[in-house]
């Protein structure tokens, strides 16, 4: 109880003096003075990328058409040995330079859930390449616990294996976003003025693409679902709170790039489960940031359907979704076409019902027809196989240990060196 109690006397302490330095900021050089302060630290808890990118080693492992769109099951490493598995859906005939999306998974399901497949679809049908990525730790990218869905145990231990070598699992995801945009680079098909990256909903998505987006200044826009409120708690990344670093600014960070600040179901207010005390909205911080830099028109918000805390009835349907459901992309719709000329789907495509998989879905009277709409319409798992059994033996993939093992190495041989210099004087 002592020891919790300090906890909170501690965090309550940071939140209150992070507040006294946000109301302070009244131009952009204080918001700038504010954010710079902050980002060392960031960079630092993420952890450091190699000093020299590796050669992509892009590799077409399979291909699938569909109606109106094609997948290129692809992979490519993003360090030496470590291999990333990803879907690349494309226009049935893409005609020049295309819009660039990377979608980023929940903690779910892998890649291969239909939302994700869904996503890739509809946007492809729409003139986009959509990259979906899987995951570290999950679906093809497994190393440890074969837990299926939200393999928390998974990303738990592979998160230990890096923190004993200074390294964050956070920081990892974050860098194979940024060889995801060189690959899109080198592919010299997508127009590079035309990147977004999407966090998709709960805690696998938008917590990994905000920091991506951040670092990664070829991102043009984001979209980041269910994360970036002022909330004082720890979001897998280490000793951030003590830094005064929230959330809410991570997300903010990325001004005046084009940014929304997406919720799953209807707005709810922000409000979080923690510290009460010291509890204030992320909206107005957005607002304010983005007009100190004269560029409202570049922050947006969506929202999706009923509450979180109340399931769906007769008069307030709830558009709950396990990745980027039907609601959800509903509404960034208008969004896309507004920034990017992005055309909105067919009529067909924004009237997708929600998941088979959800409970909602399943109090439907027409919920066999749904079920055998998903059979027809979503390619199989094994259509979206990136690394098959037989084509993973053509790759020298690493696990992460591995590569941790190697990073541990090289740290104490330097402290080694180091030591071996140091005199009695």
């Amino acid at each position: 109880k002592l020891l919790n109690a300090e906890i909170d006397r501690k965090t309550k302490a940071l939140a209150m003096q992070e507040h006294e330095e946000w109301d302070s900021v009244e131009t952009l050089q204080d918001w700038e003075e504010f954010r710079d302060k902050r980002l060392p630290h960031l960079r630092q808890a993420l952890g450091d990328f190699p000093e020299r990118k590796s050669d992509l080693d892009y590799q077409v492992t399979s291909t699938f058409r569909g109606d109106g769109y094609q997948i290129l099951n692809i992979t490519f490493q993003s360090r030496p040995g470590f291999y990333v598995a990803a879907n690349l859906y494309l226009p049935e005939k893409p005609g020049g330079k295309m819009p660039g999306m990377i979608s980023l998974p929940a903690h779910h399901y892998p890649k291969t859930h239909g939302e994700m497949k869904d996503c890739g679809m509809v946007w492809a049908r729409a003139g986009v390449a959509v990259l979906i990525m899987e995951h570290i730790g999950f679906g093809e990218r497994l190393e440890t616990s074969p837990l299926y869905r939200q393999a928390y145990e998974s990303e738990y231990i592979l998160s230990q294996q890096l923190e004993l070598v200074g390294q964050s699992l956070q920081g990892w995801v974050v860098y194979d976003v940024v060889r995801t945009v060189d690959l899109f680079e080198n592919l010299g098909t997508i127009d590079m003025e035309k990147v977004i990256l999407i966090g998709s909903v709960t805690w696998g998505g938008g917590r990994r693409a905000a920091p991506a987006g951040l670092l990664e200044e070829r991102i043009d826009a984001q979209i980041i679902y269910n994360f970036g409120r002022v909330y004082w708690y720890g979001w897998g990344t280490r000793n951030l709170i003590n830094n005064r670093i929230t959330p809410w600014f991570v997300v903010n960070a990325f001004a005046p790039r084009k940014l929304v600040y997406a919720h799953e179901f209807w707005y709810e207010g922000e409000e979080g489960p923690g510290y009460p005390q010291v509890w204030v909205p992320a909206w107005p911080r957005y607002r304010k940031v983005y007009g100190l830099y004269d560029k409202e028109e570049n922050l947006a918000t969506a929202q999706g359907e009923g509450l979180l805390r109340a399931g769906a009835t007769e008069f307030i349907p709830r558009g709950d979704c396990y990745m980027l459901g039907t609601v959800q992309r509903r509404s960034l719709y208008p969004i896309l076409k507004k920034w990017f000329e992005i055309p909105y789907p067919s009529a067909a495509d924004q009237n997708i019902p929600l998941d088979s998989g959800l409970s909602d879905a399943r109090q439907r009277s027409d919920y066999p027809v749904i079920k055998y709409q998903e059979a027809l319409r979503r390619p199989l798992d094994s259509d979206v196989l990136s690394i098959p059994p037989t084509y993973a033996e053509r790759l020298n993939r690493k696990a992460l240990h591995q590569i941790a093992y190697e990073k541990g190495e090289e740290l104490l041989t330097r402290a080694r060196s180091r030591r071996s210099a140091l005199t009695t004087e």
